[in-house]
């Protein structure tokens, strides 16, 4: 077993942050301290739960706070891995340790070395990861604003960190009635949860002398950053007000008379269209009248004249939203494509209303969806150039950013774009379109240059639709033989599992791709053809991990290099592909699959 000390735990700490920069990394190895006080834990994708070496294994161990989803998650890992199962060769198990509630125990033996670590923290972090983020989707634990951190504190490093002008103010100084939320702010997605927390912290904190509650970034009144906390506090200061003992409130408005006007001003003016915020709304203000006893007038009086904003006011919006990124992208909740939204906004210079609506699509859509989407679009570029694409991450954004208009700069590999765009939009904005009412889309081109801006959101809203009409079974009605080979691969018995679902998410990829270069044309032979290559992976391993199908993708001859090459569908179609040996079937619960493989003539016993 290797012992913790200072130096090992830097060594694996820099090989962590390196490989898994969107990972934080923790170690206690104190001098003087008994083997088992010494652990390194790195992150989960579900807060709360990390992964940890400790007296010389890995263990998936945790600290969530909340007992009914805790039980949720980890009877899904135990459904995923139960006791008695095998992980690369090391029999899983469960346990209780020191009074801790039920863990998850690698059963590997005592790690030696660093090197020994990392690998098994490589493994778990593998294998785990899209468990737990699927686990996070499908009960609702990716709730809190991915843009806004919530870990409140004391410390004023915000103002260290920041050259730009700044200005420290208590809740009770700001005013109100001069803030707006522009149209291309996301819903108002805080819930109950989030609530919670934050009164609870607001109790933890009431005797200090101050409490910082965050940045607040503004660009003409209009709030770039900080939404949620701005909202979810109107929230509380309106249930305080209301329910304060007379006394203190002829105090407060003697006070604060002007601070309370701008806040019902606030509240007034601010009109929420999207369903889940109102939702959220009435949600939240239910939780705060459930919070009733925790909310006194020592409280009120603590968020007015305690409570902290550093506030940022810039001029330029491009400003606003360079800030915004480097605010926001050391938040270990932050999605890429925030980043995106955020990069695209800047070059608007006044939104239209295609931009309002496309903007409107996007904010309609769940996290979920906008983080599988883009994932999909990156590995279907990528893959088609023979590099890996295992996750799409924040330093991978730029793939989806390229030309500026505005720029003098002309190159000739993007000229193509640009009359593509300029011929479109003249067409769109033609008088005759109020005659005619024909409909011209600008030819999106996953293998083309991204012009910024309008164009960015447009190119979301088109492959949004584009992947949701590809996985709809509905779209292939006229295509018998890719109607039964996309309800095969949705029923067999074994498509829930893990390594199958990463099988059916690249068959999807390379079908997107495909239909964005050639449209929905002989479907019953390409799918066909595209079946074969995705499940013959499926067949030739035991457990299918996502370094298999990221690596099965890039291959010299994968089916991914055939489509970028392919001048026709018929360059996919006239592909020779082997019958595969039913003797070397590795895969269980296949046999569906199997079944498909013959009636395509594509099974040899």
């Amino acid at each position: 077993m290797l012992p913790l000390v200072e130096n090992t735990c830097e060594e694996i700490k820099r090989y962590i942050e390196r490989k898994y920069p969107e990972k934080w990394c923790h170690y206690e190895c104190r001098k003087g301290t008994h083997g088992k006080n010494r652990s390194f834990s790195i992150s989960t994708p579900i807060e709360g739960f990390f992964y940890q070496y400790w007296l010389g294994k890995i263990y998936i161990d945790h600290d969530f706070g909340n007992e009914d989803d805790e039980i949720v998650v980890l009877k899904k890992l135990r459904e995923k891995f139960p006791t008695g199962s095998f992980l690369c060769g090391k029999e899983v198990k469960w346990m209780s340790e020191e009074g801790m509630k039920q863990c998850y125990l690698y059963a590997n033996d005592d790690l030696e070395t660093v090197e020994e670590i990392c690998n098994s923290f490589d493994l778990f972090i593998e294998t785990f990861d899209p468990i737990l983020e699927e686990i996070k989707r499908d009960n609702g634990f990716d709730n809190i604003d991915e843009v806004e951190n919530l870990g409140y504190s004391i410390d004023e490093s915000v103002e260290k960190e920041n050259s730009l002008d700044s200005v420290v103010k208590k809740i009770g100084e700001l005013k109100f009635s001069e803030f707006s939320i522009p149209v291309y702010q996301r819903p108002y997605k805080w819930t109950s949860r989030n609530v919670n927390q934050l009164i609870s912290d607001l109790k933890t904190f009431q005797f200090q002398k101050s409490y910082r509650l965050g940045s607040l970034v503004l660009h003409n009144n209009e709030i770039v950053d900080g939404q949620q906390r701005i909202v979810t506090l109107s929230l509380i200061l309106k249930f305080l007000l209301d329910k304060v003992s007379s006394n203190t409130k002829l105090k407060i408005e003697k006070q604060y008379s002007g601070f309370i006007n701008g806040l019902n001003d606030f509240c007034e003016e601010i009109h929420f269209q999207n369903p889940h915020s109102l939702y959220n709304v009435v949600e939240n203000v239910n939780t705060i009248a459930a919070r009733e006893d925790d909310l006194d007038d020592d409280t009120l009086f603590f968020i007015l004249q305690k409570c902290e904003f550093v506030v940022f006011r810039l001029a330029d919006i491009s400003e606003a939203f360079q800030f915004f990124d480097s605010q926001n992208a050391r938040g270990k909740d932050l999605e890429a494509h925030d980043l995106l939204k955020a990069f695209h906004l800047r070059e608007i210079e006044s939104l239209s209303k295609e931009d309002e609506l496309n903007i409107d699509n996007w904010q309609k859509q769940k996290t979920a969806e906008l983080r599988d989407l883009f994932l999909v679009l990156y590995r279907a570029k990528r893959w088609s150039l023979g590099k890996h694409a295992r996750s799409f991450k924040k330093d991978d954004v730029d793939i989806f950013k390229g030309i500026t208009l505005s720029e003098d700069q002309r190159y000739p590999f993007y000229q193509m774009e640009i009359i593509a765009h300029v011929y479109v939009q003249k067409y769109m904005h033609s008088p005759d379109r109020i005659a005619d009412r024909c409909y011209l889309e600008y030819p999106f081109n996953l293998d083309d240059q991204q012009i910024n801006g309008s164009r960015f959101f447009d190119m979301v809203r088109h492959y949004s639709e584009l992947y949701r009409k590809v996985r709809d079974i509905k779209s292939y009605s006229h295509f018998e033989k890719a109607e039964g080979i996309l309800s095969c691969m949705e029923n067999y018995k074994g498509c829930g599992r893990t390594g199958d679902k990463y099988v059916q998410s690249m068959f999807y990829t390379l079908l997107l791709y495909y239909v964005d270069r050639f449209g929905f044309e002989e479907m019953d032979k390409v799918v066909a053809k595209f079946f074969v290559w995705a499940y013959y992976i499926r067949f030739e391993n035991y457990s299918v991990q996502l370094a298999t199908i990221d690596n099965y993708s890039i291959a010299e001859n994968s089916m991914f290099r055939v489509v970028h090459d392919a001048k026709t569908p018929y360059d996919i179609i006239n592909l020779s592909q082997n019958p595969y040996k039913s003797s070397e079937i590795r895969c269980s619960q296949c046999d569906e699959i199997k079944k498909m493989f013959k009636q395509l003539k594509k099974m040899q016993e």
